[in-house]
């Protein structure tokens, strides 16, 4: 979903996709700071040194520029080597040229957002994107058991727009990330953070299914949870049929980077 928060301070962007930001750590060990300060200090970090990663290939993350207390201005880059032909002593050589093409990153603290550009002369794949930066910002955060994960914000619009195009809604699976910094005022988002609280879950699912009848879903009784979700915390799968016919199983809100311990 396109974005527009401080749109006046990122007119230089042409394009850029919001995510919810969403870091889940086990509270039981206190030795580590807690993952606000693990974020907020990885942050602080890279104003005094830019950082090196690996993921096919090499690439660096770039500290641009902070305005005010919360939003924090980044450049992912990649490295490139080419052959660069070059007129020597009266013959064309090639060289190894080096170059960093990149995109930038904005990251919102208090909002728990980051804005990524997308340009596909640079990273061609938005999701691959999303991994990357996933994956370094979990790598930075280790020490503190910080496991750190990015959610699209999208528009609820499509998953009310898939339920009244079906005739019988069949089965619904949602799926929720764990409770991010600040948490939420909604019945659902106090229920996801009482069994956050009690499991420590990285991935909680609500499972409805009746093939035989159909779901009573309505929007009365669920938009709270589908508006949680299209806020960047979670997913869904929907399935019904129209005409006769099976449509949906379609997850529209994807995130999909794990950490694995060894």
């Amino acid at each position: 979903m396109f974005y527009k928060f401080g749109l006046q301070y990122f007119r230089y962007m042409q394009h850029y996709y919001a995510y919810r930001i969403f870091l889940n750590q086990d509270k039981y060990l206190l030795n580590f700071k807690n993952k606000k300060e693990a974020f907020l200090e990885l942050l602080q970090n890279l104003k005094v040194t830019n950082a090196k990663f690996f993921d096919y290939g090499e690439h660096h993350i770039i500290f641009k520029e902070q305005r005010g207390e919360n939003i924090y201005i980044l450049q992912l880059a990649k490295k490139q080597n080419f052959e660069k032909p070059i007129l020597e002593k009266g013959k064309i050589e090639e060289i190894i040229d080096v170059q960093y093409p990149n995109i930038h990153i904005v990251v919102h603290f208090e909002k728990q957002l980051v804005l990524i550009q997308k340009n596909t002369t640079v990273f061609q794949d938005l999701n691959a994107v999303k991994l990357k930066i996933v994956k370094f910002f979990t790598e930075q955060m280790t020490a503190n058991n910080v496991i750190c994960n990015l959610s699209e914000i999208t528009d609820q619009r499509e998953f009310w727009e898939q339920v009244t195009d079906m005739d019988v809604v069949q089965k619904v699976e949602l799926e929720y990330e764990p409770p991010n910094f600040f948490g939420g005022r909604k019945t659902v988002d106090k229920l996801v953070k009482d069994v956050h609280e009690e499991t420590n879950f990285e991935k909680f699912k609500i499972y409805l299914q009746n093939k035989v009848e159909g779901l009573r879903f309505t929007k009365d009784n669920f938009k709270e949870h589908i508006q949680r979700i299209s806020q960047g915390a979670g997913n869904y799968v929907i399935q019904g049929l129209k005409d006769g016919v099976e449509v949906g199983d379609k997850e529209v809100f994807k995130t999909s980077y794990t950490r694995r311990n060894s």
